[in-house]
């Protein structure tokens, strides 16, 4: 398993699991792609082991189909497949990504979960993006965390603690993933993936801590020419036009619609940019900058510009709205 940083959320699962005595709800929290999944799949792989350790042997029958995707005991609940977890008989089948998480995938996850284990010891369910349930989903799902199935783990991840219900986050063990150290993920890429020192020193940068990200830009390139372009766009948009800003717009509707876990990647891009270019402001020693005109004060307005309008499509303001409205407020540079 690619697990690189966040060592002490790692060995507290690990003892735990190694032990058989899991907590029967957790709720991981940490930026996208900082390693949250590859922890539950290490969990998974470890409760259900067939040579029981410290961690998954990784070779044994059972930990080949965690790894897999395989394991019948190990599932996972996603924007994107939840449509898979609405039987035949529920009307207007969901297929592709959503905005909220529904209380009827919830439910079809919540009766595979009422049945016993069917190869391993322990099924493991992992519920992303747990703060997109639907309020009456998140209802739901609290009952089950009020009484578990026995040998069951429920394991919910977000990018904000604070968006989660506070009597669904009460039940469940908190693990927190900080972002990785720049030079541990440029060690992992060269040590393990073989990257040239100067690639893997670009990622490292260009993940902003998220070592997950950096493996998958590592094998596919077009994912770091795309993060350029995205975390060059809030920069350029101080010396647009408002005509040429508005026909942005309709992209980056497009763009949120087709996903929403990539359109909001593509803000905190936006986000981690601005605020990476007020700090070399603020240092005296580094004025040569992105948008050396731009004061620290329009800097700081575009931030929080970007924080607003991701609050407003949480909030289901219309997608057209919030983003016409981040461009017009936008800063222009004098």
């Amino acid at each position: 398993m690619e697990l690189v940083g966040n060592e002490t959320a790692i060995n507290l699962l690990r003892r735990s699991a190694a032990r058989g005595t899991p907590f029967h709800s957790y709720l991981f929290t940490g930026p996208t792609r900082v390693g949250k999944r590859t922890a539950t799949v290490e969990l998974a792989a470890t409760l259900n082991c067939q040579r029981p350790g410290s961690a998954a042997c990784g070779e044994c029958d059972s930990c080949r189909r965690v790894f897999a995707g395989s394991h019948p005991d190990f599932k996972i609940l996603n924007l994107r497949n939840q449509g898979n977890w609405i039987g035949d008989d529920e009307p207007a089948r969901e297929e592709g990504p959503r905005q909220l998480l529904s209380i009827r995938a919830v439910r079809g996850m919540l009766h595979d979960a009422a049945r016993r284990p069917f190869l391993g010891r322990w099924k493991v369910y992992l519920i992303e993006n747990a703060e997109r349930l639907q309020i009456d989903a998140a209802n739901r799902l609290l009952k089950e965390l009020e009484e578990p199935p026995a040998h069951t783990v429920f394991v919910l991840t977000t990018t904000d603690a604070s968006q989660i219900i506070d009597t669904v986050a009460s039940r469940c063990r908190h693990v927190a993933f900080a972002p990785v150290r720049p030079a541990a993920i440029r060690r992992y890429l060269t040590e393990s993936l073989e990257c040239d020192d100067l690639t893997a020193h670009r990622l490292a940068q260009l993940a902003r801590g998220r070592p997950g990200w950096a493996i998958e830009a590592a094998r596919d390139p077009a994912v770091a020419e795309l993060a350029e372009r995205h975390s060059r766009e809030p920069i350029e948009l101080f010396s647009q036009s408002i005509a040429s800003r508005l026909r942005l717009s309709p992209e980056l509707v497009a763009y949120w619609g087709r996903d929403p876990i990539a359109g909001q990647e593509r803000l905190d891009l936006w986000a981690a940019s601005l605020w990476e270019c007020l700090l070399a402001r603020s240092d005296s020693a580094n004025r040569a900058t992105p948008a050396a005109e731009v004061n620290e004060e329009e800097f700081v307005r575009g931030l929080r510009l970007v924080r607003r309008t991701v609050r407003y499509l949480r909030a289901n303001v219309p997608h057209r709205l919030a983003f016409d409205t981040l461009l017009l407020e936008y800063p222009l540079a004098k």
